[in-house]
């Protein structure tokens, strides 16, 4: 869910979060089952990743590195602009993508960046991409990708409401004591129609599933082995906030982006931030479409419904 009201600052929180997604694919789906040398880079494989979407493609190249290395402010995992990346559609080639750079600032004001590719040329739906990715020292590494068929919402239906809850007194002291407080709820059903006598794959960030009750702030995914052909309502609740707008997006995914996310989802939990990168020994085993089974490039579709909360 985002709530903006400056589009400006929408596109630069997507690009963050897209990164984002290609980072924690660098450090799960780019592992290797090794362990470095200090004071070295261990030998890695080229990590493809990034997304195909109808609006863009944004991919990134780096170097597989094991959980348990010692990352710094290098940067090891990443790689830069010096690589070449082509693809076909459907056969045929399509466009060689060009390297760009992005500097973003993390919460703390550190810089962050990274060396993507991209290219103006348009993706369609019901397609598939071919992609080649090539860096010096490397193996070529290549992968394909569906862009699925948009599946839209058809009708949003809303209702606020209040309910109490207790709400400590004073919030950094967690046994200071409760008093019961009015809060403003948004409940909320989208409607969608799923595609008859065809796989499709779903994720709706604000949801809970079909059959439960509305879930807060929990995002689900699903395939449609159970609503082939149906009107399908999804629910969900959020904090009613006066004079925003609400965005409710409903992705439509391929199976390999699903299944990434399958997997990912019933990895161990992992509690402290640091032991992803200098002391996690658990095997997190993801899905991979790379040929070099160490990267992921999804491909999904978005429909996208405003609210104004008045």
């Amino acid at each position: 869910m985002l709530v903006t009201k400056n589009n400006k600052q929408t596109i630069s929180v997507k690009f963050f979060l897209t990164l984002l997604f290609v980072m924690l694919i660098s450090f799960t789906g780019c592992k290797k089952e090794f362990l470095p040398n200090i004071g070295s880079i261990p030998p890695s494989d080229l990590c493809l990743s990034g997304f195909v979407t109808p609006d863009s493609i944004f991919l990134v190249m780096s170097r597989s590195l094991p959980y348990n290395y010692p990352l710094d402010s290098s940067n090891h995992f990443l790689l830069k602009d010096t690589g070449v990346i082509w693809i076909e559609e459907d056969g045929i080639f399509f466009d060689t993508l060009q390297p760009k750079f992005k500097q973003l600032t993390n919460p703390d004001g550190s810089p962050t960046y990274t060396y993507y590719y991209t290219t103006n040329k348009k993706p369609t739906e019901g397609k598939s991409y071919h992609i080649y990715a090539q860096y010096p020292g490397f193996q070529q590494v290549e992968a394909t990708v569906y862009l699925p068929h948009k599946v839209s919402i058809l009708q949003v239906d809303t209702i606020s409401f209040y309910k109490t809850e207790k709400i400590l007194i004073d919030p950094s002291q967690i046994f200071g004591g409760s008093k019961d407080t009015l809060i403003h709820y948004l409940h909320g059903t989208v409607w969608f129609r799923d595609p008859a006598q065809e796989k499709n794959y779903y994720m709706f960030p604000l949801g809970s599933s079909i059959r439960q009750q509305p879930t807060m702030n929990f995002s689900i995914q699903f395939d449609d082995r159970d609503i082939d052909g149906r009107l399908v309502p999804l629910y969900f609740e959020v904090l009613y906030e006066t004079g925003t707008e609400l965005n409710i997006d409903f992705y439509t995914l391929n199976e390999e982006y699903f299944k990434y996310n399958s997997l990912w989802n019933h990895a161990p939990e992992i509690s402290d931030y640091e032991s992803i990168f200098y002391n996690y020994n658990n095997t997190i085993v993801t899905y991979s479409n790379t040929s070099n089974r160490v990267g992921m490039v999804a491909g999904y579709t978005k429909s996208v419904t405003k609210i104004f909360l008045p």
